[in-house]
């Protein structure tokens, strides 16, 4: 397949997908590709940069009413609300999810994804890792300032559904849990009216070292508790737990 990442708005099947990172949705976004229509947008992708055209009868390429009115690959509903007009509240807002002690190891390879982190020793890694919490856990003015001016840039803080905010309010009527990937996107399907597939490779390569698939071992008590206090709003409304023995759901929606 294609190596993209892209936002999905349907209008025939009136959904659209708001992908936070680091929840496998690289992958889901290609389980939607076979059930997209001529006039649905593929959006935040460069045509001229794909090796391959994208299977899909939909539009693809990027969609923008001049800066800030872009819409980005990890944009926020509220950015597509913007760019595109309210009418789109009507979709099913389909959005991912995944336990965020996890997805801040996969979030800080990622980060380094350019670098020799991985040939480091572990605990080298750990310390590193450990300086990244910090980092991310704080959100200054400026990051402020910037989550209302670029929806990519809010895509990179640890809090997973603000990206589905509206007006103060959690807008998804479907969260992909990243835990039970087959049996989310199975539900999601059914809702839809359509078949939806995973693919049987993944759409993207592995940034995270082997010794990593036990995230627990990276944590100190500290950064335990800074990922626990910046992430409360997705742990308090998936019911996430630390030590990721129990499924997640909705909560409080």
């Amino acid at each position: 397949m294609p190596r993209a990442d892209f936002v999905i708005i349907s209008h025939s099947k009136r959904f659209l997908l708001v992908r936070p990172r680091k929840v496998a949705s690289s992958s889901v976004q290609w389980a939607f590709m076979p059930h997209l229509a001529a006039g649905d947008l593929v959006m935040g992708v460069n045509v001229d940069d794909l090796e391959n055209p994208l299977p899909t009868q939909a539009q693809v390429g990027h969609y923008s009413k001049g800066w800030p009115r872009t819409i980005r690959v990890h944009s926020s509903l509220s950015r597509l609300v913007h760019v595109m007009g309210e009418d789109i509240l009507s979709y099913k807002v389909i959005t991912l999810a995944r336990n965020p002690w996890d997805r801040a190891v996969s979030e800080f390879y990622d980060n380094y994804r350019n670098t020799d982190i991985k040939s480091h020793p572990l605990e080298v890694q750990r310390e590193t890792f450990t300086r990244f919490v910090h980092k991310v856990s704080r959100l200054t003015f400026s990051r402020r300032l910037i989550d209302r001016l670029e929806g990519r840039n809010r895509a990179c803080r640890m809090v997973q559904s603000e990206l589905c905010n509206y007006k103060g309010r959690f807008r998804a009527d479907h969260v992909i849990f990243y835990e039970s990937l087959g049996h989310n996107i199975a539900e999601v399907g059914n809702a839809l009216g359509i078949d939806l597939k995973l693919p049987t490779q993944k759409a993207k390569g592995e940034w995270r070292a082997p010794a990593s698939r036990d995230w627990r071992s990276f944590y100190t008590d500290e950064t335990r508790a800074l990922i626990a206090q910046c992430c409360r709003v997705d742990i308090d409304l998936y019911g996430y737990q630390y030590d990721g023995d129990r499924l997640p759901n909705l909560q409080n929606v």
